[in-house]
């Protein structure tokens, strides 16, 4: 096995570019969340292997093979299980990428790792750490590129880019993720302007985090304003996260509620270079009663507080019956009900609901998805629109071969999208670099509601606090409100959580670290541009046809593959250890999210200009251009579809657009050309026949002879964003959205 990257220079050339890709799970029997993403070349037995996150029982040497070589890790962020195999799998000049806010971590993560879980430490780590945040070139014919992802302070995703030969093309790995905000840094945004041809989806979910988060929210700021002491303990990065949110629920709701941050979860603030007058940290201290004031939240770790900073603090004001004390849970350990102060616990963990990992693959259109933080094979996902891969095994699979996705024995077919004819994207080389990959940098201060905390319940819970001008009669009146008899107070159980949660603890630390992000001297293989932005899809080689529309939408709702046999569902079974992964989803999903798709798009004038484009509306066009389309496919021997018919001739269009090489003016309307003596007798005629004038009657006579024909509303899925672009850009003359996909099939329907 060959770890050093130095290396790939003398057994790549510089002009060589991958000709397959794969991956195999690099931890599939502890927490899965570990992958192996393999690139083959052309004359060359092994292939250039990155690492992305080393958990639990993460090997390299046990995972390449001799002719292999390991050309980088990458860290998606700093909790305990994605990095507690990193030293290890570290070794010569591998760099280590991740984002600048968890490159900055890193040391002192591993320190606290080291001196309260026991594993083993190195200076290699650091050494190898490449903070990025644009594209960084891996090896010959790789790239990548860090994507928000929410979840936890820092974290990131990861864009791939790979080229064989001309043709580029993007792979995803989301990591742990949200697509709310978490701490003020944005969530998974499913907007991307890039054509994700595989999608590796991190399938750990939590049916209502932003609830638990609201909830938790009031229970603190009421305890602090009614005078009392108040402790929340939690992992601490999640100690980052809660007070960032306090800050902003004083911003937003006017209250005036101090934070002191204790130990790591202080540290890790100020390594992040977050400052705000509310917020003080203290990470090391000697009496923890100077930690703990009436009026003040106090936030420590680890989430049970029975060692460490928590610990030490609880044991000060256990016996304060004005006190309140939070704690956040995201071992799958027992909350604390002893003392004469009030407790509540709540198991947390940051993860999107199922809904959101199926919006993730919907809005994508990913041709291949692999799910990985996930034990076992399962058929959860087989209904999504994509080739699902869901084995849960260390096996060695190729996804990407010969210039073409590679469909597994096991699925018969799938849908069909269809990709013939027209200019497409991927034709396009240079002209979408303008198009900017979303920021994975933090927010100034979180925003409540982007951060799925809803902030009218925390309201209500401060108006009754607010009983007495005094902190002593508000403690005194308000006590009884706020005991653990209310239901959304009661101690946790194990039978009240339907979650097994991983270690996410972080723990006091007393030095600050020396943090060198450069890149190492041995990592300066260059990469040259990629050739395009977008890719044809892959699905021509990869999908089955469908004979007609209905067929196509009853192939969506079924089954795809079962990889286990019916019902067999090994995901959800209960963790080995507390350290293991093993998440289920039984309850119903209601996590606060953002309005859903608006379907009704209809006339130009309904979408004026200075009115807001989202990017993941649907577009209707009106009844003659859908008949046109319509009866253009009548003769199609082919199966394409209206919606695929307009979807192909919107991304050939929008590649001609910005070429310029596409008409610079919407498609106009119909216009009926009559003698003068004709045109105010049939003027009249059609208003007195309904319509608003000769046109619109010419209108409907036309879609009558064409066949007949309903308005046609199509997902623009991936292409949203690019249309919302073009519309919204003052270099072309398009208005709205409808406007660029009813010329975009003018155009193609000019050609054909």
């Amino acid at each position: 096995m060959s770890t050093d990257s130095s290396s790939s220079n003398e057994t790549v050339e510089s002009g060589d570019f991958p000709v397959s890709f794969g991956y195999q799970h690099a931890n599939p029997g502890a927490g899965n969340e570990s992958v192996l993403l393999r690139f083959g070349y052309p004359g060359r037995d092994g292939d250039a292997c990155l690492l992305v996150d080393a958990g639990r029982n993460v090997d390299p040497s046990e995972l390449l093979r001799p002719e292999d070589r390991l050309v980088g890790v990458c860290l998606t962020h700093a909790h305990f299980d994605h990095y507690r195999a990193l030293s290890g799998a570290l070794d010569g000049d591998v760099p280590l990428f991740a984002s600048p806010d968890t490159a900055a971590m890193i040391d002192d993560v591993l320190t606290v790792a080291a001196t309260e879980r026991g594993i083993q430490r190195s200076g290699a780590v650091e050494e190898a750490v490449v903070a990025i945040d644009d594209w960084t070139d891996v090896c010959s014919g790789v790239q990548l590129h860090p994507l928000p992802a929410g979840h936890a302070p820092g974290a990131a995703g990861f864009l791939f880019r790979f080229t064989d030969a001309e043709e580029a093309h993007d792979v995803v790995v989301t990591g742990d993720f949200t697509l709310t905000d978490c701490a003020g840094y944005p969530g998974f945004d499913t907007g991307l302007a890039v054509d994700v041809e595989c999608l590796f989806l991190t399938a750990a979910t939590d049916p209502n985090a932003g609830g638990t988060l609201t909830d938790a929210l009031a229970d603190t700021v009421e305890g602090a304003l009614v005078g009392g002491r108040c402790l929340v303990t939690c992992g601490a990065l999640t100690g980052v996260h809660v007070a960032r949110l306090i800050a902003a629920v004083n911003s937003e709701l006017g209250t005036d509620v101090p934070v002191r941050l204790v130990g790591q979860a202080a540290k890790l603030y100020e390594t992040l270079g977050f400052e705000h007058e509310d917020v003080e940290c203290v990470p090391v201290f000697d009496d923890p009663h100077s930690c703990l004031t009436p009026g003040t939240v106090t936030i420590a770790g680890p989430g049970v507080p029975n060692e460490d900073s928590s610990g030490r603090l609880f044991r000060a004001l256990e016996q304060d019956t004005a006190a309140t004390v939070v704690q956040l849970v995201s071992s799958g350990g027992d909350p604390v009900t002893r003392g004469g102060c009030t407790t509540t616990g709540y198991a947390f963990s940051n993860h999107p609901t199922e809904d959101d990992l199926r919006t993730v693959v919907e809005s994508l259109e990913p041709a291949q998805t692999v799910i990985t933080h996930q034990r076992g094979r399962t058929s959860r996902f087989n209904d999504l629109p994509s080739c699902v891969r869901a084995t849960g095994d260390g096996d060695s699979y190729t996804l990407y071969e010969s210039g073409t996705w590679v469909r597994p024995d096991w699925m018969p077919s799938v849908r069909e999208r269809d990709t013939a004819g027209g200019l497409r994207l991927g034709a396009v080389t240079d002209v979408f670099d303008s198009l900017p990959l979303p920021d994975i940098n933090p927010a100034t201060l979180p925003n409540l509601a982007t951060e799925g905390i809803d902030a009218t319940a925390i309201r209500a819970r401060v108006e009754a606090a607010d009983c007495d001008d005094t902190a002593t009669n508000a403690t005194d009146e308000c006590t009884d409100a706020s005991t653990i008899t209310d239901a959304d107070t009661q101690p946790m159980s194990d039978a009240e959580s339907t979650i097994d949660h991983d270690k996410h603890r972080l723990f006091e630390t007393t030095a600050t670290p020396e943090f060198n992000a450069e890149k190492p001297a041995a990592f300066n293989e260059e990469l040259p541009d990629p050739t395009n932005l977008v890719t044809d899809r892959a699905r021509s080689a990869l999908f089955d046809g469908s004979d007609n529309e209905e067929d196509i939408e009853a192939e969506a709702d079924k089954t795809t593959v079962d990889v286990d046999g019916p019902d067999q569902q090994t995901d959800g079974e209960p963790a080995a250890s507390s350290e293991d992964v093993g998440y289920t989803d039984t309850e119903e999903s209601d996590a606060v999210n953002g309005p859903g798709p608006d379907t009704s798009v209809g006339h130009e004038e309904d979408e004026p200009a200075s009115s807001p484009i989202e990017a993941d509306e649907d577009v209707t066009i009106d009844g003659l251009t859908a008949a046109l389309v319509r009866s253009n496919l009548t003769d199609d021997e082919s199966s394409t579809t209206p919606a695929a018919f307009v979807a192909d001739a919107v991304e050939a269009f929008l590649a001609s657009v910005i070429a310029g090489a596409a008409p610079t003016e919407s498609a106009p309307p119909v216009s009926v050309a009559v003698a003068d003596d004709f045109a105010p007798v049939l003027n009249d005629a059609a208003v007195a026949a309904g319509f608003a004038d000769v046109n619109e009657a010419a209108q409907e006579a036309l879609v009558n002879v064409l066949g007949g024909g309903e308005p046609l509303t199509v997902p623009l899925g991936r292409l949203s964003s690019l249309v919302v672009t073009v519309a919204t850009s003052d270099e072309y003359p398009f208005d709205t959205k409808r406007a660029i996909v009813e010329t975009a099939v003018v155009s193609k329907l000019e050609t054909e």
